[in-house]
């Protein structure tokens, strides 16, 4: 991305094209990221987590609320 906006011309990268690489490499870093995380990242406490395949498996969302 440093290397598309400072050192390429301006007219060698369109605007739309720019914001698609953008959203690509903020995508991929971000998997990358959560995969190097994975179990050492847990969540705040008083967050709740819905298991939602276990809802959906036996229909008791009304019994979560």
């Amino acid at each position: 991305m440093v290397f598309i906006k400072y050192f390429l011309p301006p007219t060698a990268v369109s605007y739309w094209a720019y914001s698609l690489i953008s959203i690509s490499v903020s995508v991929v870093s971000g998997y990358i990221v959560s995969v190097l995380t994975e179990n050492k990242v847990s969540a705040p406490k008083y967050t709740t987590i819905h298991d939602i395949s276990e809802i959906k498996a036996d229909s008791s969302w009304e019994v979560r609320r």
